[in-house]
């Protein structure tokens, strides 16, 4: 029984290794050519302008990996949302008072004054 707790223990090491090298080398591969360019953009451009250039990378590389991330949780360039388009025609959104029953369009009920009401999607 100690040398199943052993392996399972090693196993969840050498995932949790295995992620931080995958991590880590992602991480490389980003930030190494940032680096670089940055340095470059500098010395062949002058103190100012390599500044400013560097800013405009990192901006880039931020916007290109935060278009990365969302378009992995399912957004898409075609202002779509998660559960796919949103079309007017498709959804309706009408409220039912929660007191009487009857459908509310306005702030408050007209047959009671009540403004407890909850959304119907049709």
């Amino acid at each position: 029984m100690g040398k199943l707790g052993v392996s399972f223990y090693s196993t969840i090491a050498m995932y949790i290794v295995m992620f931080n090298v995958r991590l880590l080398q992602r991480w490389l591969l980003v930030v190494v050519p940032i680096i670089a360019a940055s340095m470059l953009a500098t010395y062949f451009l002058g103190f100012v302008i390599g500044f400013i250039t560097n800013m405009f990378m990192f901006i880039l590389v931020i916007l290109y990996i935060q278009r990365k991330k969302w378009r992995e949780f399912g957004f898409n360039d075609n202002q779509e949302g998660y559960y796919g388009s949103h079309s007017s025609n498709d959804t309706k959104l009408n409220y039912l008072c929660l007191r009487c029953g009857s459908k509310v369009n306005g702030k408050t009920c007209i047959k009671c004054g009540s403004h407890m009401k909850k959304g119907l999607f049709k």
